[in-house]
């Protein structure tokens, strides 16, 4: 676990968390704590399903509270408060219990419209957001929890 930056997060702060394909997105919670979307099971999926609406979807994913440090595993990560200067963060009380409020739920997976970063940024903004999946001429292809992924640029 190495941060880029040497800051120390705190609550209500986005944690990016880089992959060799991918990136994860997490809301630091304080006392080296995260709440953060994944698959409901921890595991790997190995197949995904297009939709009518053309959107990539997992049957189930999970919002989980759990160590940075075991999320983060051997990646490199970063504090990334990527919209602060768009847009004005929540209060970091109110970001924490929103947080607190989802764990444990099983909201659908879907890669466009309800992926890790889509769930960070709605905690810190009130609004989804996710660079990952409306950068022009990429398209991404979910191939399980936090552990896999491909992009592919057209």
């Amino acid at each position: 676990m190495s941060p880029v930056n040497q800051k120390v997060p705190q609550p209500g702060d986005l944690i990016e968390i880089f992959h060799d394909l991918y990136k994860h997105w997490a809301v630091y919670v304080g006392d080296g704590f995260v709440v953060h979307l994944t698959t409901a099971n921890g595991s790997s999926a190995t197949s995904s399903s297009g939709s009518s609406s053309g959107a990539v979807s997992m049957p189930k994913a999970m919002v989980k509270y759990e160590k940075l440090k075991a999320v983060v595993g051997d990646a490199k990560w970063k504090i990334n408060n990527l919209r602060d200067g768009q847009r004005r963060p929540l209060d970091a009380k109110i970001i924490v219990a929103k947080a607190f409020q989802l764990v444990g739920s099983e909201p659908e997976y879907n890669l466009f419209l309800n992926n890790c970063e889509h769930f960070a940024t709605e905690m810190r903004y009130g609004t989804r957001r996710s660079r990952q999946v409306s950068l022009p001429g990429e398209i991404c292809v979910y191939c399980g929890s936090y552990r896999g992924g491909l992009l592919i640029n057209l």
